[in-house]
């Protein structure tokens, strides 16, 4: 039971690596025991006193994370001897205003079967195992659709949620996407003034606060690296991410949205995730070249009545939520929109309206297209404001309009 990473100020390693090898048998013996028995944590942590003669609270610490430890090791196995109707893992953390910095940054991100990352950098770490004493994170398996599963006629699940500490919410909203949904007091209660403040700018998200080694990025290097940001230009872009803008502009944009929401069935390249990991950091290296409250569109066209049936474009209604988990790409110009709806919508075309909230990224400069094209961030929330039926070009479109 390999216990890392950190508590009181020292790691749970070092924590680990002062016990004798006596003590490290007993304690495993003692908790495989107890887990075995179903014993409450009061007892369990009875026990551990009784090895290490601890006092109560270090002892329910040991307790807790030992106990987790062991029955995190039991999911897991049991979810690679299932492997077949696994699909990826993913990270959930407790969304309330204890959770540790390390959990906050790894809710909801995601690794493949081989514990690669998907869509980030981050390495995978065992909830409880590598991660800190007390932890409550746990690890989820992504499981395959019925489609996926080759099984027909089954409805997919719609509407999950996840608990917090103020009620149920969806379930793929990330602890991120929860903290923006608090007040004021609760953010500067979660992470400290400083950290707050560039939260509720905009400026950080969880994931900017730890390194891909999990250690904390103190406030002043936050504060230096966000100040550092350079305005996305030609001047400033380098070769390698040119050509990651480019991999997008042309063929490479349905693999790259997969790879970001973790639906991309077939194994990368290396040079290939090097560039669409590339292409997914502009948003956090460069500043919007985009003027705050330009009128931008995206067009969806469907095919098929039940490709849009089973979409959520199909029950949108005005004041719902919208988002996509990947980037997307919206126009300056309506007519682009509508060419993409119309090419792919022979059922079905919707037109998404909103304006520019000066995080985007123009990239017409860097495509072989005069698409006029804009780069939305993946995540982004929007509130639908109106939905209407239009007549564009001669055209039925679905025009939704978003804030």
């Amino acid at each position: 039971m390999p216990f890392c990473y950190f508590w009181q100020g020292a790691t749970v390693k070092a924590w680990n690596n002062g016990l004798n090898a006596d003590q490290k048998k007993r304690l495993e013996r003692e908790l495989k025991i107890g887990v075995g028995l179903g014993e409450t944590t009061p007892m369990l942590a009875q026990r551990i006193a009784q090895v290490l003669q601890k006092n109560k609270r270090d002892a329910t610490a040991i307790a807790l994370t030992g106990a987790g430890a062991i029955v995190s090791e039991i999911r897991q196995a049991f979810f690679e001897a299932n492997d077949d109707v696994i699909k990826c893992y993913k990270y959930q953390a407790t969304l309330d205003t204890r959770t540790s910095e390390l959990c906050r940054a790894y809710d909801g991100l995601m690794w493949d079967k081989d514990y690669k990352p998907i869509g980030h950098n981050f390495p995978f770490r065992k909830p409880r195992v590598n991660t800190h004493f007390n932890c409550r994170s746990t690890i989820i398996p992504v499981t395959k659709s019925w489609d996926e599963l080759g099984i027909e006629g089954m409805d997919s699940a719609n509407d999950r949620t996840r608990s917090s500490m103020n009620g149920y919410v969806p379930q793929d909203m990330s602890f991120n996407d929860w903290l923006k949904t608090q007040s004021p007091e609760t953010i500067e209660k979660t992470l400290g003034k400083g950290r707050a403040e560039l939260f509720m700018q905009g400026k950080i998200t969880m994931r900017d606060l730890i390194t891909q080694q999990g250690r904390s990025v103190n406030l002043e290097d936050l504060v230096k690296k966000k100040t550092l940001k350079t305005v996305f230009s030609k001047d400033n872009v380098s070769i390698n991410e040119i050509e990651a803008i480019r991999d997008w502009t042309g063929a490479s944009s349905r693999k790259i949205r997969e790879y970001m929401t973790g639906t991309l069935k077939e194994q990368l390249y290396p040079e290939e995730k090097e560039s669409f990991d590339n292409f997914i950091n502009l948003f956090n290296k460069y500043e919007s070249n985009i003027k705050k409250g330009t009128d931008i569109y995206r067009g969806i066209g469907f095919d098929e009545v039940e490709v849009y049936e089973n979409s959520i474009f199909a029950k949108l209604k005005a004041g719902d939520e919208y988002f996509d988990k990947a980037i997307s790409s919206f126009s300056l110009e309506q007519s682009v929109a509508k060419h993409f709806s119309g090419r792919n919508g022979s059922y079905k075309e919707i037109i998404l309206k909103t304006k520019s909230r000066g995080k985007e990224l123009y990239v017409n400069d860097f495509s072989d297209y005069e698409e006029k094209e804009v780069l939305v961030k993946g995540g982004e929330k929007f509130k639908v404001i109106e939905i209407k039926d239009e007549v564009i070009d001669g055209d039925n479109v679905m025009v939704v309009y978003i804030e």
